[in-house]
């Protein structure tokens, strides 16, 4: 193969020269940053850890939430990433998810369980999927700008 400067290349052309370059080294792509959900509180809660291989097999994670405010008929599912390492401070909100629930609730105690589901796929898409217990509709969304790494071995 004859060696064709930069400039001179097509978009995707180097996208699959890429591509053929991780695929023949066997190298694996890994998060270079914490996803997080964010809780009614503000505190974020760990869903996938940084320095994770991003692998379709092991990147596969089920929660339960509650909704604590109920009354607009959605819980809100907040995705976000920590933007600077060791600053618990520094989250970035990457998308919102809208869940819905039942209106009614029965007691001060009564919160409505939601379910989520996290899942990566082979193209480095965060599939996200939450269904709330009593409504049972499933809420769906993609995540397709994940940061990542690629790691040697």
């Amino acid at each position: 193969m004859e060696f064709v400067p930069w400039r001179f290349r097509m978009p995707t052309t180097i996208i699959a020269e890429g591509a053929a370059i991780v695929a023949r080294n066997n190298w694996m792509p890994y998060l270079s940053r914490d996803l997080r959900v964010i809780l009614s509180d503000g505190t974020p809660y760990m869903v996938l850890e940084r320095g994770q291989v991003l692998k379709p097999e092991v990147c596969s994670k089920e929660l339960q939430f509650y909704c604590t405010d109920p009354r607009d008929g959605a819980a809100k599912l907040v995705i976000a990433e920590q933007s600077r390492l060791g600053d618990s401070g520094a989250i970035s909100v990457k998308e919102i998810l809208a869940v819905p629930v039942s209106r009614h609730r029965g007691s001060a105690r009564s919160l409505e369980r939601v379910t989520a589901r996290f899942d990566v796929t082979e193209d480095l898409v965060l599939r996200v999927q939450a269904w709330g217990a009593t409504v049972g509709s499933v809420s769906r969304m993609e995540i397709h700008n994940l940061c990542f790494g690629i790691r040697t071995r």
